[in-house]
């Protein structure tokens, strides 16, 4: 004969396994508010701030260029005025690009293309790394062709090309794309393009 009164306690006390199996699982730290509806507890919440790792992988090429009357600059090996950049940071970072010359005469921009046929940037904006892997992307320096170098046949240094690495985080409400004109900054995508940086996307 069924027992109605046995069935209820039963149940009830599966349900009270259940309860006090999911308390065990969920609570790390357990307190009891007694007294009036008004009465309240207090959880403290804590936090780290986790460091940024910066960190760019560089790689160039030799950076050998000849000047023909007539012509112009040109490298003679592909990759020869390339400039390769990873980005292997936990956060975006910006790499800006400066070539001086050793002689005011010779000045000289990063383009997307080898032959100077793509867009010029003077800083890359590049993501933070996704998994194991950094966007990677490169630019490549053009010598302003209107400066002929002022000496014949030998071969000497003309300039110097300077990286440096900049914090895009806003710090103390400053804007680090304020230091530079519109339309001078590309952004590294993860998939290797480089495109205008867009603050606003």
């Amino acid at each position: 004969m069924f027992d109605r009164q046995l069935a209820r306690r039963a149940a009830a006390s599966a349900a009270a396994i259940v309860l006090i199996a999911g308390a065990t699982l969920s609570a790390v730290a357990a307190t009891t508010i007694m007294g009036s509806t008004t009465d309240k507890t207090t959880v403290p919440v804590y936090a780290t701030y986790d460091e940024v790792v910066y960190s760019v992988g560089l790689e160039w090429g030799s950076m050998e260029f000849h000047y023909q009357y007539g012509t112009g600059w040109s490298v003679e090996n592909e990759g020869d005025n390339k400039i390769a950049l990873t980005n292997y940071s936990t956060a975006p970072v910006a790499a800006e690009l400066k070539f001086t010359g050793t002689a005011t005469k010779y000045t000289g921009s990063f383009n997307t293309k080898a032959d100077g046929a793509g867009e010029a940037y003077q800083v890359l904006y590049m993501d933070g790394i996704e998994g194991d892997m950094g966007p990677e992307g490169a630019l490549y320096l053009q010598l302003d062709d209107s400066a002929a170098p002022d000496w014949d046949a030998d071969r000497r240094k003309i300039g110097d090309i300077t990286i440096r690495l900049l914090d895009t985080r806003q710090n103390n409400g400053g804007n680090w794309v304020d230091s530079y004109d519109p339309g001078s900054i590309g952004k590294l995508t993860q998939n290797s393009e480089i495109t205008v940086y867009d603050q606003n996307e």
